[in-house]
């Protein structure tokens, strides 16, 4: 392999180190940023998720970064022994870490290795994106125009604010409504599905909106991360994050925009209930899952209230963390001779210099410590290596190990084991940490079990009382028919029955969507315990 592939082959993993790690710090803080008692609108929440997966994304980028001099640094004096005077006073005072040939090859190897996975895994995801946008582009040639669409879409998209009108669609391969393509945007609205004026006017207004915001060219950042870290579950889970606050935001702004109360349009979402949606690259009003659809009806419930001042602090501390930074250790402070003690300065200085002494003979003499060979003077603990930061790169490994190597030659075996401890402690945390996620997660999926079956008993329940409704009225229809013969009465009456009977029918399907979104979180349940 020629030096410059295995150069390539050393900075990627490097910078999937970094990235990894970035990735933790990045996503707990705007995660907890989320979850502030001051509740975050929907469209801030929105906003940092990106800006969070768009700092994981700019690892690859070759930018400049700023030096943050904040790690601690020891004190090294440069005070030397008469004997060693002409010796350089760094290499006197700490020997040079030694790098094995064997320890060089197997982190070579290790990095070799773990670069091809990474491509092989990101070649993988690119065909299945690249797949499906080809059923996408399908799908949109396969659909045909809406015409009782087309009529309230002008009006529609200025109110929405748009300066173009986008073209609606009517697909039968679609069950909720859709919007696609960057450049001319297409909404595809599920031809099977019989919505009322409001419901439609609603869902469209829910994909013009995705089309004022720019979501469809703002996805690609948290596409591309996905897929570039597509083994880190943080990512995703930030993807995932962004995704629901950014149906939510839509939501938010439609209702305003429109008019219309929260009710009505969650009501709506109930009736789109969990699809998940194949097409490439789309916006779309259902949601992905139960817990996506439970928070976008919760997010309904707080729509004023934000506090324009906690938003902007966190857009700005968002913003300033997007600014390439490493954290370097401060400058040492060098104790000059002059600093030194009255006893050190007061000893004569020889006219002639000592002979120097080499490395080999420095080794083999300083630490049998012999009454005529004056000490070389110890490194102070502050001085001292310390433990690198979780998740460090391969060169920051080699350097580890080295360390080690030696302290445990020099004798300092008290050093290593408290190193090898620290580390145990770091992993034992962060076992902790993972454990506590995923007991919060089964809490969570038992929670929206419950909320599930409580909104099927209460649509249950007036789903009867609606019906009983129904047929009483139908039997006193029915008498008064019997009653009176005149022929206006009996075509009211017939008029009646039919706005029942198609009541009853929309009933029916709310119930069967409530039923089937009922099973599909029981099988989440399962599969979480």
């Amino acid at each position: 392999m020629t030096l410059l592939a295995l150069s390539l082959t050393a900075w990627l993993a490097n910078r999937l180190a970094v990235g990894s790690f970035q990735a933790i710090v990045v996503v707990t803080l705007v995660w907890l940023a989320c979850r502030w008692p001051i509740r975050l609108s929907a469209a801030v929440q929105a906003t940092l998720w990106w800006l969070a997966l768009l700092k994981i994304v700019l690892v690859f980028a070759p930018l400049p970064s700023i030096p943050i001099p904040v790690l601690p640094a020891g004190t090294v004096s440069t005070t030397v022994p008469m004997s060693l005077a002409g010796t350089n006073a760094a290499q006197a005072a700490i020997p040079p870490a030694s790098h094995p040939p064997s320890d060089t090859a197997r982190g070579t190897s290790l990095a070799v290795v773990v670069v091809g996975l990474w491509l092989a895994g990101v070649g993988l995801h690119a065909a299945l994106m690249l797949r499906a946008f080809r059923m996408t582009r399908a799908i949109v040639r396969r659909s045909q125009p809406s015409a009782g669409d087309v009529e309230v879409a002008g009006p529609l998209a200025a109110r929405i604010g748009l300066s173009s009108v986008p073209d609606v669609r009517a697909s039968e391969e679609t069950v909720a409504p859709q919007v696609v393509g960057m450049r001319r945007p297409v909404v595809l609205m599920p031809a099977a599905t019989t919505l009322s004026s409001q419901d439609r006017l609603m869902a469209l207004g829910h994909e013009f909106m995705h089309v004022k915001r720019g979501d469809l060219a703002l996805g690609w950042i948290p596409a591309v991360a996905e897929r570039l870290f597509f083994f880190h579950p943080v990512v995703r889970l930030a993807a995932r994050e962004y995704l629901s606050a950014r149906e939510a935001a839509c939501d938010a702004a439609v209702i305003r925009a429109l008019g219309v109360s929260p009710e009505d349009y969650g009501r709506l979402l109930i009736r789109f209930g969990v699809t998940r949606q194949g097409l490439a690259m789309s916006a779309g009003g259902a949601s992905g899952s139960s817990a996506v659809l439970r928070r976008r009806l919760d997010m309904l419930q707080h729509l004023s209230g934000h506090p324009r001042r906690t938003a902007w602090l966190a857009m700005a501390f968002a913003v300033v963390a997007l600014v390439p930074s490493h954290l370097v250790a401060r400058t040492a402070s060098i104790a000059s001779p002059a600093t030194t003690s009255s006893t050190d300065t007061d000893l004569p200085r020889p006219l002639t210099q000592a002979p120097a002494v080499t490395p080999m003979q420095q080794e083999s003499v300083a630490p049998r410590a012999e009454p005529q060979v004056p000490q070389v003077p110890e490194v102070p603990e502050s001085a001292a290596p310390r433990q690198a930061e979780p998740f460090p790169a391969v060169d920051e490994l080699r350097a580890r190990l080295a360390e080690i190597d030696r302290l445990l030659r020099d004798g300092d075996v008290r050093k290593a084991q408290a190193q090898v401890e620290r580390d145990q402690q770091k992993v034992q945390q962060l076992t902790e940490i993972m454990r506590e996620s995923l007991l919060e997660r089964a809490r969570q999926a038992d929670q929206a079990a419950q909320e599930a079956n409580r909104i099927q008993r209460e649509v249950t329940t007036e789903v009867e009382r609606r019906l009983e409704l129904s047929r009483k009225e139908q039997e006193q229809a029915l008498e008064k028919l019997l009653a009176d013969q005149p022929e206006t009465r009996q075509r009211l009456l017939q008029q009646r029955l039919q706005e029942l009977q198609d009541r009853l029918t929309m009933l029916a399907d709310m119930q069967r969507q409530l039923q089937i979104e009922a099973d599909r979180l029981k099988q989440e349940l399962g599969d979480a315990r």
